[in-house]
């Protein structure tokens, strides 16, 4: 599908009978710091546990956990979890495209952007005899909102620390790398 253009010796598209199209998508790394995310999961963990010395390695648990950002990671019929994204229409700004694809996809409104998070993967993908170059920007957002509306593209989803986002995440290694770099703006 690539040659090797021997003057500059880069990568370039090998000529073929495909249509290519460029297509531009946006997401959202969406933490929320809301302390009740968690604490039902912590409860009723509390609740089973015999004894004093477990109830107050519980408690620890909780505090900690309940101090700690979390990440929302949508669960994709694909199997794999990644951000919140979504294909850009024509008109809207980056920013548009995040906070529409967001709402569709999980219901949530409330969203406060940090400046200087602007994350850039781009790929490609044989689709219907077509060749389809994305470019997809994630942005940096915080909201307040814990309850999740998932659409019918999803399976599932989930509030995660930045260890267990940083686990669950889509196995590209520049989404952990994101992740890593959203929780320390998260710390700041």
């Amino acid at each position: 599908m690539f040659v090797r253009d021997a003057d500059t010796q880069r990568h370039v598209p090998k000529k073929t009978n495909f249509i290519m199209i460029k297509e531009k998508s946006c997401g959202v790394v969406l933490f929320n710091r809301a302390a009740d995310i968690r604490a039902a999961d912590i409860k009723a963990a509390d609740e089973t546990a015999i004894g004093g010395s477990a109830t107050a390695d519980i408690s620890a648990a909780q505090n900690k956990t309940q101090n700690e950002p979390k990440f929302l990671l949508l669960h994709y019929p694909q199997g794999h979890f990644d951000f919140p994204k979504g294909h850009s229409e024509k008109g809207e700004s980056d920013i548009e495209t995040v906070r529409r694809e967001l709402f569709e996809e999980t219901g949530i409104a409330d969203l406060k952007f940090y400046d200087g998070f602007k994350e850039k993967i781009s790929y490609h993908f044989q689709q219907n005899g077509k060749i389809i170059y994305k470019d997809v920007f994630f942005f940096l957002a915080e909201t307040n909102e814990t309850e999740v509306k998932l659409s019918h593209e999803h399976i599932g989803s989930g509030w995660f620390t930045y260890k267990e986002a940083r686990e669950k995440s889509h196995s590209i290694s520049r989404a952990k790398c994101w992740i890593k770099r959203a929780n320390f703006y998260t710390i700041r």
